[in-house]
């Protein structure tokens, strides 16, 4: 018992000294931007932010910056799949009273009294590996400039994505440099991630199969259980909520190798390691102390402090870490 509870109070130390900030952002996934005049707004262009999408074919999506005297970072990022199928799209700086650059394609619209320049492409020789998504993909644009330099004054500037030649592909537009979250931003992560897994190329099937697996043998854990007269309403919580806790840490090792084979060995894996370590761990201990009838103190606190480790590492969904809690107030 002292051995779970040194170990989960180490793991809870780690995330926090550990610099996990350098490589979030907020993610966010629009709809409906396939216009200039529905474009997703973004209010606040510090804020470090990833927005993924989508493009179809023959199509546009446009994204509204809002700035006023400050630096614009802009990133455009392909995941490994699709740039390998040649996917290479495009992103054109839309600015009031500016010129017009190099012709764009017919189903790009630029609005009345904008100008624009295509941003340049650029391609890294190797992908990128980003730890707190376990994803891989290539940066095809990095925009780093103050906007005093485009624009004097408060303004809002439009960015049109899109492919030259009218190919439908998954992308990524990275803007802002200031890593923060809001509470809502916070709660949604577990169900981002899955969203995320998919943009890099797995289906659905494959993203759930490793937590539906995991599920599967809990509640065959279960049912044995019950057979045998020893599953109450403690167990049952725990068992199941330490069972989401490491399915989805399954599910992040499963596309952390997905995307360590197309980009090569990277810093992020520890990232991702510690991340799939504390679900595996806190979920594991919430299955074997449930397994015992929980009756001390000490007991439950490290119950809930299984049920931390889920919550601090984005595992379980949320529902997982909620339902080891309410094992522990049994």
């Amino acid at each position: 018992m002292r051995k779970w509870l040194s170990f989960t109070i180490l793991m809870l130390v780690l995330l926090t000294i550990f610099p996990i900030s350098v490589e979030a952002h907020a993610p966010k996934f629009p709809m409906g931007n396939e216009a200039a005049d529905s474009a997703y707004v973004v209010d606040d262009v510090s804020k470090s932010s990833v927005i993924y999408n989508r493009l179809g074919d023959d199509s546009a999506h446009y994204y509204a910056l809002k700035v006023d005297d400050e630096r614009l970072l802009i990133q455009l990022l392909v995941p490994v799949y699709d740039f390998d199928r040649g996917f290479r799209p495009h992103i054109a700086l839309m600015v009031p009273d500016w010129s017009e650059g190099a012709p764009l394609p017919s189903y790009v619209v630029v609005p009345d009294g904008f100008g624009y320049e295509v941003l340049e492409t650029e391609v890294a020789e190797n992908a990128e590996y980003e730890g707190f998504t376990a994803t891989s993909f290539y940066v095809i644009v990095d925009f780093d400039e103050l906007t005093t330099e485009l624009y004097e004054g408060e303004l809002t500037l439009l960015i049109a994505v899109f492919h030259s030649s009218g190919m439908s592909g998954n992308y990524a537009i990275v803007v802002g440099y200031e890593e923060s979250f809001t509470s809502t931003e916070l709660l949604m992560v577990p169900f981002d991630l899955l969203r995320i897994y998919q943009w890099q190329g797995s289906d659905m099937l494959l993203v759930m199969t490793p937590i539906l697996l995991i599920l599967l043998m809990g509640a065959i854990l279960m049912m044995t259980m019950r057979n045998n007269g020893e599953l109450d309403l403690s167990a049952f919580l725990g068992i199941s909520g330490g069972s989401l806790m490491i399915g989805t840490a399954a599910t992040a090792t499963v596309q952390m190798l997905i995307a360590l084979s197309n980009s090569g060995l990277s810093t992020g894996i520890v990232i991702t390691s510690l991340l799939v370590i504390m679900g595996l761990a806190g979920g594991a201990s919430s299955i074997l102390l449930n397994l015992q009838e929980i009756q001390t103190r000490k007991k439950r606190i490290v119950v809930v402090f299984s049920a931390l480790l889920g919550i601090l590492s984005f595992n379980g969904l949320v529902l997982g870490p909620i339902l080891v809690i309410l094992s522990a107030l049994r």
